[in-house]
């Protein structure tokens, strides 16, 4: 949506209309703004049978502020939009955005509202994955298979992939999971005159991170509003990671047996679940052999050497958060991977899991990463044979899906 100062390049329009909300029902939209402006746009909805739109002013939710010497981004926003009480009882059909309120709209956007069907109850636990750009990685199609089926087993009952390009044998793994059921691919582009080519994206991503980190975002924002009536938790998780649970056998008893009792404890109502990060390696230097009972493309199973230590669960602006959370999507209004970045009501608040309780198991991958070039007596090895409880199952899923995607000739 051009303006006289500011570009809207608007993602999605939801429609939200949940009970914490004060200013429900709404509709929010996300969208990248290349300025902030200095005036709020009007929205215009467009209801079913009826010619005119009804019209009312916008409200701004700044998500992400730029670095300073930022050379590639854009401002982020959450863009509210009250549904007037005359018209409180209807779900309008589209939206557009508006710079005066009798403007002609150049946009229109269907407003995205998935109820749950009549006689169904919420399912717990969603899990939303930040877009891939795996085109130059093959071998990556049958790690995502493994991972994939940890999370089944793990209590994962959806899973969304957000995906710029990919091999064809990572393509071939997304195409089979998304025929099944409970699994979605959603094609992901850059906005504006950022690049969308293959060979160009990981490296433009590489050089902006804090772009790549508010694009993130973006797609896990959408990812939320998508299921809102759908589902009670949100897990945000990378495919070089996972959430276990220590102390229990999955996410559900975790949740339940773990984190609700210490909330009713502490009287408080969290937002949000995390579980700290712990850097697992994944190079010969630090694995004597392969474990003959586990296949060697088993790559989390195979590997058991991890640092010695868990980052601490810190929340800060900047630099690197090693944390991962569960959130509770009924108090959210806007997250991003690590943590909560605002909710419906003041209080905002998270409960941070101690590592007997739940760990989240991070790969190494090529040594890259600060953590796993650490080989100091600080930073000595252990063992941790925590997802070897899931041995014979995953081994049993992840084969019979690699044969059905005909990876073994």
């Amino acid at each position: 949506m051009p303006s006289s100062k500011t570009v809207f390049h608007i993602y999605g329009a939801y429609y939200d209309n949940r009970t914490a909300a004060a200013d429900k029902p709404a509709v929010r939209i996300v969208a990248f703004l290349t300025k902030v402006p200095r005036k709020k746009p009007y929205c215009q909805f467009w209801f079913e049978g009826k010619q005119q739109p009804t019209i009312v002013q916008a409200y701004l939710h700044l998500l992400w502020r730029p670095a300073k010497n930022g050379k590639s981004m854009m401002y982020p926003f959450l863009i509210t939009c009250k549904i007037p009480p005359k018209m409180a009882n209807r779900v309008p059909a589209s939206v557009s955005l508006v710079d005066k309120v009798c403007d002609k709209a150049t946009n229109n956007l269907r407003v995205i509202f998935n109820p749950l069907p009549v006689g169904e109850k919420k399912k717990d636990f969603l899990v939303c994955v930040k877009a891939l750009f795996l085109t130059h990685k093959p071998h990556m199609a049958v790690r995502i298979v493994e991972w994939i089926e940890l999370v089944k087993l793990l209590g994962g009952q959806k899973i969304v992939i957000y995906n710029f390009q990919s091999h064809e044998n990572v393509s071939r793994v997304l195409d089979f999971y998304a025929s099944k059921g409970n699994f979605e691919v959603v094609p992901m582009t850059l906005p504006g005159k950022f690049p969308n080519n293959p060979d160009l994206i990981s490296d433009f991503l590489e050089q902006e991170r804090l772009f790549q980190y508010v694009n993130d975002a973006v797609q896990e924002i959408d990812c939320l509003y998508r299921h809102l009536y759908q589902f009670n938790y949100l897990a945000t998780l990378d495919i070089d990671e996972v959430t276990v649970p220590i102390s229990e056998d999955n996410w559900h008893d975790l949740i339940y047996n773990v984190a609700l009792p210490k909330a009713a404890e502490q009287q408080k109502s969290f937002a949000a679940y995390v579980t700290r990060n712990t850097y697992f390696m994944d190079d010969q230097i630090e694995r004597q052999s392969w474990f003959p009972d586990v296949p060697n493309y088993m790559h989390m199973l195979q590997n058991v050497n991890r640092n010695n230590f868990h980052n601490p669960a810190g929340r800060y602006e900047g630099g690197v958060m090693n944390s991962k959370s569960i959130f509770d999507i009924d108090k959210m209004l806007a997250l991003f991977s690590h943590y909560p970045r605002s909710c419906l009501t003041e209080e905002c608040e998270y409960l941070t899991f101690d590592p007997s309780e739940s760990q989240l198991q991070h790969y190494c991958i090529g040594r890259k990463k600060d953590g796993c070039k650490t080989t100091n007596d600080d930073h000595e090895l252990v063992q941790d044979f925590a997802l070897w409880k899931y041995k014979d199952q995953l081994i049993e899923n992840t084969n019979e899906v690699l044969k059905e995607c005909n990876f073994f000739k």
